[in-house]
């Protein structure tokens, strides 16, 4: 893991990679694990890896695609932490979930996809249980439609009909270019 790490250091052109990843992986809480190959790791060692290494050259954007998959509670809270100090530092992130309530408190837009077309795109307000879009205003299948009536204020889930796709996607920072 450490080598892997250091190899990404090399690969931004860090100073002393090394140290970079050695940094990464007590930031992770892995640095008991630095001599393992990937291999060994668990899925959530193997996710918590990939952030550190995602987060080694500190980029100013953050595109994170389901960040928290197979966290347990202390990384999910150590996430968004980190998560919290690099919007602090005034970096942007977007989050892709379909678990709203994970990264709510630091988002300031949602945006929702369906059948692959933005049908939502909103400033945050309220808690994430209170999110419910207008649905009454996309244009849908109507079995999708009707599982979102069902599902009410918990669309936190995936939703998957024949024939659509609901995907919600969170945007921890608007970033527009």
């Amino acid at each position: 893991v450490l080598e892997n790490l250091t190899f990404a250091a090399r690969l931004y052109g860090l100073a002393r990679p090394v140290e970079h990843a050695g940094q990464a992986l007590e930031a992770a809480g892995l640095s008991a694990r630095g001599g393992d190959t990937p291999a060994r790791l668990s899925r959530g060692l193997l996710q918590r890896a990939a952030i550190a290494r995602a987060l080694l050259h500190r980029p100013r954007v953050l595109l994170l695609d389901e960040p928290f998959t197979a966290l347990d509670e202390a990384s999910s809270a150590r996430l968004r932490e980190t998560l919290r100090s690099v919007l602090a530092g005034g970096g942007a992130i977007m989050v892709v979930t379909h678990h709203l309530a994970e990264v709510w408190d630091l988002a300031t837009r949602v945006a929702v996809l369906v059948g692959g077309r933005w049908r939502c795109d909103e400033p945050v307000t309220g808690g994430a249980e209170e999110f419910v879009p207008d649905i009454g205003r996309w244009p849908m299948p109507e079995s999708l439609r009707l599982a979102l009536a069902i599902a009410g204020k918990d669309i936190r889930a995936e939703l998957r009909s024949r024939t659509a796709l609901l995907s919600a996607v969170v945007f921890a920072a608007l970033v527009l270019v």
